[in-house]
Order: C-alpha cells, then structure tokens, then sequence
C-alpha cells in the first residue's frame, strides 16, 4: 500500500481509480488489480482474477495507469440554490419564448389582416340581411384593396363577372385564395374552427363540395335532406362561412371524386334503370341529374344564398 501510494500522489481527497499490472519474483505471470484511493481509507487493491495477493508481501513491480475514468468528477447533488437558479432560468426561457410567439402572432396577423375576436366586437355584423347568426371568431379584413371581404358588402346583392385577367365583383377585379373543405365531413364544432383557421392562414374563399348520397341516400322517389346533423344543416355551414368574411365556391356535382363511393353519387342511381349509362349523353341518367341539380339549386335560391341576392355564393 505504502510504495502504491508513492507512486500515485498519495491519499487524494477525491476517489479515483487505477489499473495495475504487478509483476513479482517466483510468479508465472502479470496479475490485474483495481486500485482505489479515498481520503478515509487510503490506497486499496483488490484482484481481478481471484489471485491469491499474499505476494504483495515481497518485493514487487507495479505498473500503474489512470483508469479511464480518472479526474471526472462524481455529479454534485443540487442544493437549494441551485433549484432556484434552475427554475428562475426556466421560467425566464418559458417567458421569453412566449413574448417572441405572441409579438409574432399579432405581427403576422397584422401583415396579413386579420381581425380577431376584439375586433369582430367592435363591429359586429351579419352574413345576410334579416338573419342573426354567431358572432365570428375571426374574419377577413375589409380595407385590403382587391382582396375582398365578404362583409364588406353587407348583405347587399354582388354582381359576378369576369374578364382577362380576374373575376369581378361589382365591376372590380378581385383576388379570391381558396380552400377546399366539406361539411358533410365535419361536426359543426370543427366547422366553425376550420373556418376560424382558413381565415387566419389568409384565405378569403371557401370551396365546398356537396355530396348528392348525404343529402338523397335512399332513392329518387324521396326528397332531399340537407340536414348535416340535428343541430345543423347546410345552409348553416354556408352563413358561418359568409360570416367571417369568406366567400363560397359551391361545387354541387353531382360527380365530385372527392375519394368518395361514386364521386357522391348515390349507389341506388345506376340500380333504378338497367339503361341508365352514369354520367353519359344518356336519357334515364339526365333526368336522374336533373331532379338533383334542380333541388340543389332551389334550396340555395330559397335561403338567398347566392351572391345576386347577397349572399356568399
């Protein structure tokens, strides 16, 4: 123990470890041993190989090499102060982190006019004249030139047109970026959230698909039911768009894809005549295309959805 402890420093304060090959007189070979050295009990060895170490008695040649691990430090335990300072850092990054988020937020809502809830309070207003509907989360800005607002119209009739260049509205060419979403697809939570979305992300149009099997299911001799669920129907899904300021893209169909059955188009349609060919130059699927479009296009005119009577279509 004494010649060891020469050798490596001495008792050290901190516990290290070494390798040791010894090599002693009458022996037949090197003998691994690990040896530790601590403050309280001094310099230890012990063997790796279960050798008998009564040699260690005689005289004998150590070779000794730091253990790979040797000048790394044991991890402190944190004391109170260091949990403090620890929470203060975090609670500063977290804050900071916010702040950036928020500033961003308003900054790219701005940049991209948006109004958001407080502004909607302050100037409430309805998709169509006559009807109360929800106040809107969010809704387009009407002060963006040629990138129109729904409610900048307020529920007045718009005159649709286009020419080389844009669509018009009112004689004005107008930029319209859409999306596409489906409320047959939807709950009329999520509805209303998806729109809030769309009009954050800058859109100003929604494009829908109607689904001629959601709304007739059963046969041609039933009528059609626009009802989406029992708190809502179609023509609510349509007022919560023109509500927030966003226009609506109406894509009746009736063959829509979509990756619906069909393209929407009811499984019963092909069954009810065996010289119906579906969308072909054909008799019986003309007619059957007819009695849909037909009352498609009388629910929109019957609740002044389209944009001729002020609303959003």
């Amino acid at each position: 123990d004494s010649t060891v402890q020469t050798m490596v420093g001495g008792p050290t304060k901190e516990r290290h470890r070494y390798d040791a090959v010894v090599n002693h007189p009458g022996d037949d070979g090197d003998h691994d041993y690990e040896f530790e050295d601590n403050e309280e009990a001094g310099l230890h060895g012990r063997t790796n190989n279960n050798h008998d170490d009564s040699f260690m008695d005689e005289p004998t040649t150590i070779m000794i090499t730091p253990h790979n691990n040797i000048g790394r430090r044991k991890p402190r335990n944190l004391t109170h102060t260091n949990w403090v300072i620890a929470i203060i850092s975090f609670a500063l990054a977290l804050g900071i982190s916010l702040a950036v988020l928020l500033y961003t937020n308003h900054g790219w809502n701005k940049k991209n006019n948006i109004h958001t809830s407080s502004d909607v309070n302050n100037n409430p207003s309805t998709a169509t004249q006559g009807i109360q509907h929800k106040q809107a989360k969010a809704t387009v800005r009407t002060d963006l030139p040629n990138f129109p607002s729904f409610q900048s119209f307020q529920g007045q009739p718009i005159l649709v047109s286009y020419d080389e260049r844009a669509i018009q509205l009112n004689g004005k060419r107008s930029l319209l970026i859409g999306g596409s979403m489906h409320p047959s697809r939807t709950t009329r939570g999520t509805w209303d959230q998806a729109l809030d979305k769309a009009v954050i992300n800058g859109l100003n149009l929604i494009t829908i698909y109607t689904f001629w099997k959601e709304h007739q299911p059963w046969g041609g001799n039933t009528t059609m039911n626009f009802t989406l669920s029992e708190q809502w129907d179609l023509k609510d899904a349509l007022l919560a768009a023109g509500e927030r300021g966003l226009f609506v893209h109406l894509r009746i169909g009736p063959y829509v894809c979509a990756e619906y059955n069909y393209g929407g188009i009811p499984e019963w349609v092909p069954l009810s005549d065996k010289t119906m060919k579906m969308r072909r130059y054909n008799g019986p699927w003309l007619q059957a295309m007819k009695e849909y479009v037909q009352s498609m296009t009388n629910y929109i005119t019957e609740h002044k959805l389209w944009a001729y009577q002020g609303g959003p279509i």
